[in-house]
């Protein structure tokens, strides 16, 4: 046949598959900017978070927005945000609740108010608490055991920048450094604590992902992961029994599927692979992975299955 061959991958009558456009982060120069940048791109309704003073509320802000942005990114838009945004005034970093509002389901991601100058203080607590971080000899001792970790030495240099002069370190290279911190210490506990023969099965997936892709966003990451989860259960009620606190609960019926995920050897070692927090409970295992998987690692076929088990979210890029 001469002429023009028919276009026989796009059909006349069929819409043309949309093309994903990324969002290009910058950042705010002040808080103002950085609420509305929040309520523009991710339609979040209400976002407060106060802090210390303006210059550590917009580090905040800004850090807060560009995770989102990343995660947006990643996966070309297929990803649920928060609906809201509020201060946290607990010890830990953030958290997410998600409630039944009117027949939909409402999440909020909660964050320290207080988060620039609590990073000092998490660090200086994970200094004294790991001798390592101090002590020469304990040191090199951490480097025979993570000799083939090539990011140790890079977290070791970090830090002593941030002994130096932690007033001149921006959020984002602390909030690096105490994650590169437990990593560390949940990889030296692994090594002490943990039955030989779990440890043939764990290491060496465990060599790939340990500090590979350590990101000032990985708390983002975890708690937006905890949002994709509660729309993949089944119902609200499934979700909250993954992340039920055992010593806590009023209810034992409740806190089944958290003690059998915590009391299975199995499963323990399965979350093992992925860290030691993804042995707290099935929704922190979940969540673990899906901040993971953000950051770019693939995880084993054996930790992919038990992730489907608890209904955890497909991630597709």
């Amino acid at each position: 046949m001469r002429g023009r061959l028919p276009n026989i991958t796009a059909p006349l009558g069929l819409p043309k598959p949309e093309l994903f456009t990324p969002k290009i982060f910058k950042a705010s120069t002040c808080v103002e900017e950085a609420l509305r940048y929040a309520e523009h791109q991710f339609k979040i309704k209400e976002c407060k978070i106060g802090g210390e003073n303006e210059a550590h509320e917009l580090a905040i802000l800004n850090w807060i927005n560009e995770g989102l942005t990343n995660i947006f990114n990643i996966t070309k838009g297929k990803v649920i945000m928060p609906d809201n945004i509020f201060p946290y005034e607990t010890k830990a970093i953030a958290c997410v609740q998600t409630q039944m509002q009117q027949g939909k389901l409402v999440s909020s991601m909660g964050f320290a108010p207080d988060l620039y100058m609590r990073m000092d203080k998490k660090i200086i607590q994970q200094a004294k608490t790991q001798g390592f971080m101090e002590d020469k000899k304990q040191r090199k001792i951490c480097q025979s055991l993570l000799k083939d970790n090539p990011n140790f030495e890079k977290f070791l240099k970090l830090y002593e920048k941030f002994k130096q002069s932690p007033q001149n370190m921006d959020l984002k290279s602390k909030l690096t450094l105490y994650y590169q911190a437990c990593e560390v210490r949940d990889e030296l506990s692994l090594l002490s604590n943990s039955p030989f023969h779990w440890l043939k099965q764990i290491l060496p997936f465990r060599k790939q992902i340990t500090m590979k892709n350590n990101t000032p966003f990985d708390t983002i990451y975890h708690e937006v992961g905890h949002i994709q989860h509660a729309h993949s259960c089944p119902t609200l009620w499934d979700y909250y029994q993954t992340n039920v606190d055992t010593k806590n609960s009023p209810f034992v019926e409740d806190s089944f599927l958290v003690s059998e995920f915590i009391n299975s050897k199995t499963k323990q070692k399965i979350a093992s692979m992925v860290s030691a927090y993804a042995r707290k409970s099935p929704g922190e295992f979940v969540a673990e992975i899906y901040s993971y998987l953000m950051t770019g690692n693939t995880m084993p076929d054996e930790v992919m299955k038990l992730y489907r088990l608890y209904d955890g979210p497909t991630v597709t890029f």
